[in-house]
């Protein structure tokens, strides 16, 4: 039996890894099985930012997903938000490639603060391809490397929590900005609209 093969999209938000997730995923042969996380989303489909979508469970169990793997031969798997499965998915995802599973990963690098998010590096270390993506920044249209969280039209600076949804009561904004802008404290929702 052949193993099965790895391959990550990685970058900041607006870069692009739904779309080329879902991309892959209609390409790929049956049986497939694709996942979207159950933070943020409410609905049984994988959306990208170019009006893309398609059918998806939605979970961040790593012991689901291998339920899932065990229940039928699924030969691609693909997984959007990646960051938000727990430390299991590297194991799940080492056992189904050496089964001849192949998975595609999306996932966020960093968090809002410029941390390693979740445990997309562990996983990158056993991925046959990892697509590095970028954005352009929302501040000045360079390249852009990190995800940035507006709170009320100002700048997050890290007194919050790593997820914040969008019905917590304040106007929650996510961009893509580069790393002068990351750190820029002043950042406000007129410098945004500005260069937008």
């Amino acid at each position: 039996m052949s193993k099965g093969i790895l391959r990550i999209y990685t970058g900041p938000m607006f870069s692009g890894k739904s779309s080329k997730l879902i991309d892959d995923a209609e390409a790929a042969k049956e049986p497939k099985l694709i996942v979207t996380s159950k933070i943020g989303t409410k609905e049984n489909h994988l959306y990208s930012r170019d009006d893309k979508t398609i059918p998806a469970i939605r979970m961040n169990d790593s012991k689901l997903l291998a339920e899932l793997l065990e229940s039928k031969d699924y030969k691609n798997v693909f997984i959007d938000e990646g960051q938000f499965f727990d430390r299991g998915i590297i194991k799940v995802i080492n056992e189904g490639i050496s089964k001849g599973i192949n998975f595609t990963v999306a996932g966020i690098r960093r968090d809002v603060y410029g941390n390693v998010f979740g445990h997309l590096k562990e996983l990158k270390d056993y991925a046959d391809e990892v697509i590095f993506l970028s954005s352009l920044c929302n501040f000045c249209g360079k390249k852009a490397n990190y995800s940035a969280r507006l709170i009320n039209g100002v700048l997050d600076q890290g007194d919050n929590d790593i997820v914040i949804l969008k019905d917590a009561g304040a106007e929650i904004e996510y961009i893509a900005t580069c790393r002068e802008h990351k750190t820029t404290k002043q950042s406000t929702t007129e410098e945004f609209e500005l260069n937008n």
